[in-house]
């Protein structure tokens, strides 16, 4: 996975699995690594905006901040 984006889809994937099997450590920790790949920067330099985590994951963004257990 190069993109953000990528990485982010795939740990918001595991931690929406992990918290409907009612596992919420699993899914609080996968949850915390999507959401540090939203925050993460483009992978190249001259393609700033290429492969973000954009506006349209915001419901989902506040869906797994709300399974992190700090």
């Amino acid at each position: 996975m190069i993109f953000p984006v990528q990485v982010f889809q795939y740990f918001a994937t595991l931690a929406l699995i992990s918290a409907d099997e009612g596992d919420r450590e699993d899914a609080s920790r996968w949850a915390r690594k999507a959401l540090e790949a939203a925050a993460s920067g483009a992978p190249f330099p001259r393609h700033p905006n290429v492969g973000l985590v954009g506006a349209r994951y915001a419901d989902l963004q506040d869906e797994l901040r709300r399974l992190v257990i700090d």
